[in-house]
């Protein structure tokens, strides 16, 4: 079984971000062949939701989903601008402006509660030694 650390599992997050990114911009650049289009979206979505579940060993599923669909949805507006000159109002800008900041905010909320697990099993480990001591002593001392 794969062995994952939080970079690489951050790392291949933006790896499928990156391939669903291309899946679905190809979508516009393939439209005039269907099936060539079809079948490398059905390939790129693949790949890119077989990295997404390895990411879920290190990395909260809603904050790894959140994390995909929102930056994978800027990144494919963003890809729009660039290539295909998309016409947005100023509340869909609003609305990107939103998300971007929304997905920060799950991100750096998730680093804080592993903290906070962490600092609640580090308290748990430390509590249940000292029982186990307590324990101990208490049955050692009246088997004398």
């Amino acid at each position: 079984m794969l062995k994952l650390t939080r970079l690489s599992a951050w790392l291949m997050l933006f790896g499928a971000i990156g391939l669903e990114i291309c899946g679905l911009s190809l979508l516009k650049v393939f439209e005039g062949n269907g099936t060539l289009g079809k079948a490398l979206l059905i390939v790129l979505m693949n790949l890119s939701y077989f990295l997404m579940s390895l990411t879920l060993r290190q990395i909260a599923v809603g904050v790894a989903y959140a994390t995909w669909e929102i930056v994978g949805g800027i990144g494919v507006l963003l890809v729009s601008f660039v290539f295909f000159d998309p016409i947005l109002s100023t509340q869909q800008y609003f609305g990107i402006v939103i998300g971007f900041a929304g997905i920060i905010c799950i991100i750096l909320g998730e680093e804080h509660s592993q903290a906070s697990e962490g600092e609640a099993s580090n308290h748990t480990a430390h509590t249940t030694q000292s029982a186990t001591k307590e324990a101990t002593k208490s049955t050692s001392g009246g088997m004398r």
